[in-house]
C-alpha cells in the first residue's frame, strides 16, 4: 500500500512500522502493486481471517484495519462510494457536523479573556501574534521544549508506567508541511520534528509537546509496543497507517493529551511561569485559563471537520473561507493554509480523525474512571466504534 500511494503522489501510506525487517525486505523486493490488485488482496486476507484462532476482539479489530485499506484502495483503483460512506469505513466512525453554537460558545468565552473591545477575531490575531517566540533564539527555544517535555513525561508517569528506556529527540526542521509531528521509530524511541519555518505560538507549545509525545503519539506507541507487540506478539501493532481505525483512536488520544494531565487553570498557571517570561505580554492583560477552556469546547480541529464536509458538498473556496472566519478567531492567511491540505478526497478524512477521536474519548477521560480508560486507551487494541461498550 505504501509503495502504490508514493508511486502515484509521494504520499505515505505507512506512518511507522518497527516489526521484522525481513518483512519489509520482501515488500521492498516486490514489484509495486496496483491499487486494484491491493484492494483484491484485502478481501482474501478478509475470506483468511475467519479461519484464524484469534480472540473476538482482535479478529474484531484486524477486520476493521482491512475493510479499511480495502476501502481505499478500491477508492485509489478509481471506484466511487459516498463520502460518508468511505469515511465509516475507513476510519470507524459516523461522521457528524460540529454545531456552529460551539464555535460561538468558544468565541464569546475568549471575549471575556482577552483585553480591549470590538471584534474579538482581531483581539485574538493580535494577541497571538505578541505571543511568538523570538525566531532569533533557536537554542532557548530547544531548552524550552526540554522543560515542557520533562513536566509532560513527569505528570504522565503519575498516571501510567512508561518504558524506562523511552526516549524523545527533538529536531528542528524547515521546508515541511506540517507544525509539529512525532514519527516512531521502535524500540520505544521517537524522533519529534517542529518546524521552524512557521512561527511558534508560546501558547501552543504545551498542548503540541503534549500532543506528539505525553501522553500523546510517542507514549501511546511505547504502551502499545510494549504491552501488544512485545508482551502479547501481536504482529499488526508493528505498523501504523496514516488512514484508518487506528488512527482515530491515536489522534483522538493525542488531541485530549494535554487535558488529560493540565486543568485549564493548571495549563494556564504552568505556562505563565515557565513560558511567558519569553513573550512580549503579561500575563495581567488576559485571561489564559479561559482562552484554554475555549479550545476544550471548539477547536481548530472541529473547524477543519466542518470545512473538509462544506468543501465536499462542493462549497467555494470564498464561501468555506467566509465560514470559517465567522466560527472561528484565526486570520484568513492561518484558514487559507488548510486548503491545500484538504483539497484531496482521502486528505479531507484526516481531518476527522481529530475531531471525531477527541469528541468520542472525551466522555471517558472526563469520567469518574478516568486513570482506567486512558490505561485501556493508552495500551489495548481499541476500535471508535466500540468505544461505547466501555
Amino acid at each position: 500500500m505504501d509503495r502504490a500511494f508514493q508511486a502515484v503522489d509521494s504520499s505515505p501510506f505507512l506512518d511507522a512500522y518497527y516489526g521484522p525487517p525481513e518483512l519489509m525486505r520482501v515488500c521492498e523486493s516486490e514489484e509495486p502493486w496496483t491499487f486494484s490488485a491491493l484492494a483484491g488482496q484485502a478481501q482474501s486476507l478478509q475470506d483468511q481471517l475467519e479461519k484464524e484462532d484469534f480472540s473476538p476482539s482482535r479478529s474484531q479489530y484486524l477486520a476493521k484495519h482491512v475493510k479499511s485499506m480495502e476501502t481505499i484502495a478500491r477508492v485509489r483503483a478509481g471506484a466511487e462510494a459516498p463520502f460518508f460512506e468511505i469515511i465509516e469505513n475507513v476510519l470507524d466512525i459516523q461522521p457528524a457536523w460540529i454545531s456552529e453554537s460551539e464555535f460561538l460558545e468558544a468565541l464569546a468565552i475568549m471575549d471575556q479573556a482577552l483585553p480591549g473591545r470590538g471584534d474579538v477575531r482581531k483581539r485574538f490575531q493580535r494577541w497571538q501574534k505578541r505571543a511568538v517566540f523570538p525566531a532569533d533564539k533557536p537554542d532557548e527555544l530547544l531548552e524550552t521544549l526540554k522543560i515542557i517535555l520533562a513536566e509532560a513525561r513527569k505528570r504522565t508517569r503519575q498516571m501510567i508506567e512508561l518504558p524506562e528506556n523511552e526516549e524523545i529527540e527533538i529536531i528542528p526542521v524547515r521546508g515541511v508541511s506540517y507544525g509539529a509531528a512525532n514519527w516512531y521509530m521502535g524500540n520505544y524511541f521517537s524522533r519529534m520534528e517542529l518546524n521552524l519555518d512557521r512561527p511558534v505560538y508560546l501558547f501552543s507549545l504545551l498542548y503540541q509537546l503534549c500532543h506528539e509525545a505525553y501522553p500523546g503519539h510517542h507514549t501511546e506507541f511505547c504502551c502499545k509496543e510494549q504491552h501488544l507487540f512485545r508482551e502479547k506478539g501481536y504482529l499488526e501493532q508493528s505498523v501504523f497507517f496514516s488512514l484508518g481505525p487506528q488512527l482515530t483512536i491515536a489522534e483522538g488520544i493525542a488531541s485530549l493529551a494535554m487535558e488529560m494531565i493540565f486543568s485549564p487553570q493548571e495549563a494556564a498557571t504552568w505556562i505563565e511561569e515557565h513560558i511567558l517570561p519569553f513573550c512580549k505580554i503579561k500575563a495581567r492583560e488576559f485571561d489564559l485559563a479561559l482562552i484554554l477552556k475555549a479550545f476544550t469546547i471548539a477547536s481548530p480541529d472541529d473547524m477543519s471537520s466542518n470545512m473538509a464536509q462544506l468543501i465536499e458538498v462542493g462549497r467555494s473556496f470564498e464561501s468555506v473561507l467566509d465560514y470559517a472566519r465567522t466560527y472561528s478567531p484565526y486570520s484568513t492567511e492561518q484558514i487559507s493554509s488548510l486548503f491545500p491540505w484538504l483539497a484531496s478526497p482521502l486528505s479531507r478524512l484526516y481531518a476527522f480523525t481529530y475531531s471525531h477521536g477527541k469528541r468520542l474519548l472525551k466522555p471517558l477521560i472526563y469520567g469518574p474512571e478516568k486513570n482506567s480508560y486512558i490505561r485501556k486507551l493508552l495500551t489495548e487494541q481499541v476500535l471508535p466504534s466500540t468505544l461505547s461498550g466501555y
